[in-house]
């Protein structure tokens, strides 16, 4: 499948993060303006667009699971992984299956790694993750910042969570005190290889949300065309396959599904909400118009 076959997307500029951005990531007041715009512009252009094909199966149907970074800044071995993008990769997963309910308690990074491997789909975490060196405040933000989770859902057009995230935030808080973030990244990474890092400092302008599936941002085709401009961009598309594989490898309820999906929507905006600034501007990314016959 290529961009022709899925035809337009369609880009809204939602303004800025405003009050959910408490981190310290972005640009200052008023600067970058003209640059956001060519960004903006560009992505509704079609530039910085590409389609994944699926990295595995679950039963009969393909499946396209995170297993890349929201982090915008340029992988060192380029061109990295052809991924959809969540908050750490393979790291909010297992976050989403530590807050879900107490049935995932015991969990550690290696069951869900292992569980993974053995439906022969991906794992992948980076060196130096900002989501997870910053996981217990995001669980913070879920119990205590639920005002501004649910304004960007209703600015994103995606509803408002349902019911309380206060006790799946703190299983995920209780879970983490057993834990330090080397210990998650080793692990769900299992692996001799080096962990791919990112190169450079953060300089996000922006967070995408992209509903369209199965495409992403490519990192490179973005920089090249819009002055190396980086954006945090969640995959929300790719949620729900993300959430049956990891109920899946880990022999959890497949009806669960839905409910991990939506926590891991919540994660994804929590951690953005931790890691960048108020002035990050938030952008939403929905399919256009297919092209004839395509429909």
């Amino acid at each position: 499948m290529t961009l022709a076959d899925i035809g337009a997307v369609q880009v809204t500029d939602l303004g800025r993060l405003g009050q959910a951005g408490l981190g310290s990531i972005g640009p200052a007041p008023g600067d970058d303006v003209a640059r956001y715009h060519r960004l903006v512009d560009a992505l509704a252009a079609g530039v910085g667009f590409a389609c994944l094909t699926p990295k595995g199966y679950l039963g009969d149907q393909a499946a396209f699971i995170t297993g890349d970074c929201i982090d915008g800044r340029p992988l060192a071995d380029e061109p990295g992984p052809a991924a959809a993008r969540a908050a750490g990769g393979t790291l909010a997963l297992l976050a989403g299956l530590w807050g879900l309910d107490d049935q995932f308690g015991p969990l550690d990074g290696p069951d869900l790694a292992d569980g993974l491997v053995a439906l022969d789909l991906p794992v992948w975490v980076h060196q130096g993750c900002g989501a997870n060196e910053h996981l217990a405040q995001v669980a913070d933000y879920l119990m205590a910042h639920r005002a501004e989770l649910d304004d960007l859902r209703h600015r994103l057009g995606l509803g408002t969570a349902p019911g309380d995230r206060t006790a799946q935030a703190a299983r995920l808080a209780n879970r983490l005190d057993g834990t330090s973030p080397a210990d998650r990244q080793a692990g769900l990474a299992r692996t001799d290889q080096p962990l791919p890092r990112f190169d450079g400092d953060h300089a996000e302008l922006a967070v995408i949300v992209n509903l369209v599936r199965p495409v992403t941002l490519d990192r490179m085709a973005l920089a090249e065309a819009t002055e190396s401009a980086q954006v945090f961009t969640i995959d929300a598309w790719a949620l729900a396959d993300s959430a049956a594989a990891a109920l899946t490898a880990t022999d959890g309820d497949p009806s669960r599904r839905d409910d991990l999906a939506d926590l891991l929507l919540d994660l994804n905006l929590a951690a953005v909400g931790v890691l960048a600034n108020q002035y990050v501007g938030l952008i939403v990314v929905r399919p256009g118009e297919a092209p004839p016959g395509r429909r």
